[in-house]
């Protein structure tokens, strides 16, 4: 279980959730907090993300679980976000394997704005 080291103090649950194909690709959005919740296939993860007064959610791939369990588990990233240092940038690509397209997410520091 991990310990709770801080809270992210722009959190909000409540906002629509957005798609892949609703936002812009190859954009970068602020990213205001990172949330778990357990759903049908188990603990999935999801950034609350702002962009140009546009706020919304954003559910993260799979590939991208291990990476935020750490940034919710530990206090320099919760509070680099806090302070409108972290962003995300969405992409597309084509799996070979599962023959459609997936969703792939980069964290990326941002100068706050």
């Amino acid at each position: 279980m991990n310990k709770v080291v801080a809270t992210f103090k722009n959190a909000r649950r409540d906002l629509p959730f957005k798609k892949a194909n609703e936002v812009t690709l190859n954009e970068i959005y602020k990213v205001n907090a990172v949330f778990s919740v357990n759903g049908k296939f188990g603990i999935r993860y999801f950034v609350s993300l702002e962009k140009d007064n546009d706020f919304f959610n954003f559910n993260l791939p799979t590939g991208q679980n291990e990476n935020a369990k750490a940034i919710c588990s530990d206090v320099d990233s919760v509070n680099a976000i806090n302070n409108g240092e972290c962003g995300v940038k969405i992409n597309t690509y084509h799996s070979k394997k599962y023959n459609r397209e997936c969703v792939n997410v980069e964290w990326v520091n941002i100068t706050p704005f």
